[in-house]
């Protein structure tokens, strides 16, 4: 397939260890390469791989999808505001069940395909990169693991996250808190936003004026699903233009992203706000998850 005329990127979703070769190959051939998540089994081919991406010139796109959940672009949005200021801690949950590990016990797919999404949204949301990781880890039973990790960033702020594979799917799995001075950003389930700041001293609020000091976003629960579809839409209009490819893909795919905002067109596959008519609603997404 590389050696097909014409190409000009090449998208691929295999396994870590399939990803760092045959991307690499690609790139060496001047393919520009979008991969699944993870690059590769370990980071020292991950950057091996970087490094073939740097020397090729071509773009080596990774599709982490957790930044591109609808309730996670609106709360980037907010964090990556410059009226939040500097972010001083985060607390997180990413649970999956044991369905997969419970009759074979070995949890290197647990780290790579599930840990890699808490990894990667942990350093989006607080906005640099991890520099220091502390690990602790608690198997039950066979198959069933627990992990408590702290991380540390060049700023000084730090993160505690809780991983584990002994909850049920059945129930809530993710939860996310990130404090700043005054003020934090709540996410639960990918489904619920919240943004609490520091409230008016009572008596000053007049009864007929709102209290400014939360907002809050709920997903439509029955149809959460449905924001898979917006969600890689999103994720790909990311990557896509930087292919730079001849024949306009990427063009094509960012105008078909920018017209809808990635997402299906219907309301209710992207959530209903409470008390929001739809044409207000739409408008009131539209701008919670554009990029800024």
């Amino acid at each position: 397939m590389l050696a097909h005329p014409g190409l000009d990127a090449i998208g691929m979703a295999v396994g870590p260890a399939q990803h760092a070769t045959l991307a690499a190959k690609a790139l060496m051939r001047h393919l520009a390469v979008f991969i699944a998540k993870p690059p590769a089994p370990t980071a020292a081919e991950a950057a091996l791989l970087a490094e073939t991406a740097r020397r090729a010139g071509r773009p080596g796109e990774v599709g982490f999808m957790k930044r591109y959940s609808v309730a996670n672009r609106i709360a980037g949005n907010i964090l990556h505001s410059a009226t939040f200021g500097p972010r001083v801690s985060l607390l997180g949950e990413y649970m999956t069940a044991p369905t997969y590990f419970a009759g074979h016990p070995e949890y290197s797919g647990f780290y790579l395909h599930h840990c890699v999404h808490a990894m990667d949204l942990v350093a989006w949301l607080m906005g640099e990169p991890v520099v220091s990781v502390q690990a602790r880890r608690h198997k039950p039973t066979p198959g069933k693991l627990a992990l408590h990790v702290a991380l540390g960033f060049a700023s000084g702020a730090l993160a505690t996250v809780v991983l584990g594979i002994h909850q049920s799917r059945g129930t809530p799995m993710e939860w996310w808190q990130v404090m700043g001075d005054h003020q934090r950003v709540e996410i639960r389930n990918v489904l619920e936003v919240g943004h609490y700041r520091a409230p008016d001293f009572k008596a000053a609020i007049r009864p007929q004026r709102p209290i400014p000091h939360r907002t809050r976003w709920c997903g439509n629960q029955p149809d959460c699903r449905g924001q898979r579809g917006p969600q890689r839409l999103s994720r790909a209009a990311g990557g896509i233009p930087r292919t730079r490819a001849r024949r306009g893909l990427g063009r094509a795919g960012y105008r078909r992203r920018r017209a809808g905002d990635g997402c299906t067109g219907s309301v209710d596959t992207v959530g209903r706000a409470q008390g929001i008519e739809p044409s207000e609603e739409w408008r009131a997404f539209r701008y919670l998850t554009a990029d800024r």
